[in-house]
């Protein structure tokens, strides 16, 4: 699992919780300045970036890991994609879909 493989970092710190498959840590190129958002897509693939901007390669370089801890065991980089514009900002989206109200359940 390669979220757990990143959160496992020993270079790793200030790491916490924010939602159901979201999580904030410090970020090691500008010094704990801004927060990283580490967060897994519902394929098993993680997505990395710094609120200030730093590279995703620089990142996963200070923690010591490579590409391949961003996906999946078995999944190589031809079925890779690029995240969507603006994932950083985006709430996630659940496959569940639209919550509909009790009445109607």
């Amino acid at each position: 699992m390669p979220l757990a493989d990143i959160l496992n970092s020993r270079h790793l710190s200030g790491c916490e919780r924010r939602n159901y498959k979201d999580h904030v840590a410090d970020c090691p190129v500008c010094s704990g300045r801004r927060r990283v958002l580490i967060r897994e897509d519902g394929d098993g693939r993680v997505h990395v970036g710094c609120m200030r901007g730093c590279l995703p390669d620089s990142i996963l370089r200070e923690w010591d890991l490579d590409h391949a801890a961003l996906f999946p065991k078995g999944k190589g980089s031809a079925s890779a994609k690029r995240p969507a514009r603006g994932w950083l900002r985006e709430a996630p989206r659940y496959a569940a879909g639209p919550v509909r109200p009790l009445s109607e359940q």
